[in-house]
């Protein structure tokens, strides 16, 4: 008696796989991938597929997303591709080359729907989640002024850490364009009461704000030198 080969192909299911370490892919089928990237960052990752259970791949896959999820990368900057090893095995491409465009309000996911030209009729929807981060930033030690904002806290010993600042200073790792600036509390303090040069003060109360405050994450208090 025999048997139709396309029986061989309802059990096999698929699983994602990637060589990327910024994209982190589940362990069963169906389980989707997550990559984890920052505002501003720069990157290319591919994501293929193997079968479940005897861990092979196939010449015979596709990767496809809708145009819909297509326009929601390009927002971001980030661009889809196929991708081929060299051997015919075949993957997606996610490229971002001048940095993430934009910080979402809430994490994106897309879906990726693969078919295998060797099992006709198969189809497996994968999702894809993006999780896209704000910036960390710093404060500019060096720009860090006396309330009067004329020189770097100084003050006379008198026994104590407190020392009034001016509260606003200069922020590290603003990526050209963007409005954002910084304040905090005008009371501040040195890191001990001890006479000497050089020390470190305690800003807090810090707190971004500007058009795009939300693309940049700092926390609300700082040492700085």
């Amino acid at each position: 008696q025999q048997y139709p080969i396309n029986a061989l192909w309802a059990y096999k299911d698929i699983i994602l796989t990637s060589n990327n370490a910024g994209l982190t892919v589940g362990t069963g089928a169906g389980e989707g991938a997550t990559l984890t990237a920052t505002y501003g960052d720069t990157f290319d990752v591919a994501l293929g597929a193997k079968y479940k259970l005897d861990n092979m791949d196939s010449t015979g896959f596709s990767y496809a997303i809708s145009e819909a999820d297509n326009t929601i990368l390009n927002q971001y900057g980030i661009l889809q591709s196929g991708l081929s090893d060299g051997t015919g095995n075949q993957g997606i491409r996610f490229l971002c080359v001048d940095g993430i465009k934009e910080v979402p309000t809430s994490t994106l996911q897309i879906t990726v729907t693969i078919t295998d030209s060797n099992n006709p009729g198969f189809s497996q929807v994968c999702p894809i989640t993006l999780n896209i981060l704000p910036k960390e930033i710093e404060l500019d030690g060096s720009t860090i002024k006396t309330s009067d904002g004329q020189k770097t806290p100084t003050k006379e010993y008198d026994g104590n850490t407190h020392i009034d600042v001016k509260s606003t200073a200069d922020l590290i790792g603003i990526i050209n364009g963007d409005d954002v600036s910084v304040a905090f509390d005008q009371s501040a303090n040195f890191d001990s009461a001890v006479v000497g040069t050089g020390k470190d003060v305690t800003l807090t109360g810090v707190i971004l704000s500007g058009a795009q405050k939300h693309r940049y994450t700092i926390p609300d208090t700082v040492t700085v030198s």
